[in-house]
């Protein structure tokens, strides 16, 4: 059967057809350009944001390839991109050959999960602390890293500082706390050894219960007025009570000083009861000292009246008969200002601490003669006792 030419109007829906067709083709073309487009602008943006991060960035293939080298990474190892990418990383930086980082990035390739890790390496020229952040997908890995050299050597510095102070504070031969709200924040190892509490009962108890009654108000006065802003005295001495009960002189020295963003005072106490009683007893030797020199004084006077009376008492004898009844008299007078004599130099050696000359003497007389002048002074209810 001979073939029959299409009609007009097959030939239309045919060429309707056609053109549909070359419309989807059109449409799905403008599609694919846009989704590449659109996948372009992505990466431009994406390595924008990974040129501009701080950041040290470079991407790996599984094989360890990398593939992106950023330009913090550039400034921080101090490598080119071109002289990086496309190489093997251990080809790039032999240095890294068999340390951490190869066994953490294979471990991130075969577990598949993030890993983060702080490593020192010590291979010239790379001698540095490094913070890395290893992130996997699909076609490898993704590394940031950070150079914390310098913040590691911050806090090395800030923790010896810390010892160093915590070591004088803890050491140091004065109590050393701090008051706010009235009661103690931190106290070192001597406040507790003063006061007899435990460095937790300290912060437990309010401050002001450990100062004598007497001076509690004058000290509380003093605190207030200080946090106040006011200038009271900052170096005073009290009294305080120890746990045991017993009373302690201290010597406080307090500065004001800002704890936790609120005003608070620093303290530094130091037990001076051994110089407080020491004090009393100069005072002591000097009243002592000064009697010494009153008593010498009249003494040095009396010695003189007592010149008088022996040397007028001798002329006298010197004229007197032997057998006259006054003669008996005046003698007792004389021996009685020769004995008054002799304590009148004992009490201006006394008064001048000359040096005394050490030599035996008799101890009878010398009680007998203290008796004496001992029996004047007692209260006649005092009695001998009665001989047997």
């Amino acid at each position: 059967m001979p073939d029959q030419e299409p009609t007009q109007k097959e030939l239309v829906n045919e060429l309707s057809g056609l053109r549909r067709r070359v419309k989807h083709l059109e449409a799905a073309l403008t599609e694919l350009q846009q989704q590449k487009k659109t996948s372009q602008e992505s990466n431009f943006l994406t390595n924008d944001i990974l040129e501009s991060i701080s950041d040290g960035f470079f991407s790996l293939d599984r094989n360890l390839t990398v593939t992106y080298f950023n330009q913090a990474a550039e400034a921080l190892l101090g490598r080119k991109s071109a002289e990086v990418v496309g190489r093997h990383l251990f080809e790039a930086f032999p240095e890294a050959k068999g340390s951490i980082f190869e066994e953490k990035y294979t471990q991130a390739l075969q577990e598949r999960r993030p890993l983060a890790f702080e490593t020192y390496f010590n291979l010239a020229p790379y001698e540095d602390w490094y913070d890395v952040r290893v992130y996997p997908h699909p076609n490898g890995l993704s590394v940031f890293f950070q150079i914390t050299t310098q913040r590691k050597r911050s806090e090395e510095a800030l923790k010896e500082s810390e010892e160093k102070y915590r070591l004088l504070v803890e050491n140091a031969n004065d109590a050393i706390f701090i008051v706010q709200d009235e009661k103690i924040k931190f106290a070192n190892a001597k406040a507790a050894q003063i006061t007899g509490y435990s460095s937790e009962e300290l912060l437990r108890n309010p401050v002001f219960e450990l100062i004598h009654p007497e001076d509690r108000d004058m000290v509380l006065d003093r605190h207030r007025r200080r946090i106040k802003g006011e200038n009271p005295p900052s170096t005073y001495s009290f009294r305080m009570m120890t746990r045991a009960g017993e009373i302690l002189w201290v010597q406080l020295n307090v500065v004001l000083i800002t704890w936790e963003g609120r005003p608070a005072t620093l303290n530094f106490m130091r037990d001076v009861t051994l110089e407080k009683s020491l004090e009393a007893q100069l005072l002591q030797a000097q009243k002592m000292e000064a009697i010494g020199t009153l008593a010498g004084g009249i003494a040095h006077d009396f010695n003189n009246i007592l010149a008088a009376i022996i040397g007028y008492t001798e002329l006298t004898l010197g004229e007197i008969q032997a057998e006259n009844p006054i003669r008996h008299n005046l003698e007792q007078v004389l021996k009685a200002g020769h004995r008054a004599r002799n304590l009148v130099q004992q009490i201006l050696s006394f008064s001048r601490h000359s040096e005394h000359e050490l030599k035996p003497v008799r101890l009878g007389p010398i009680l007998k003669e203290g008796l004496k002048m001992l029996r004047a002074s007692l209260p006649a209810t005092i009695r001998d006792p009665p001989s047997n």
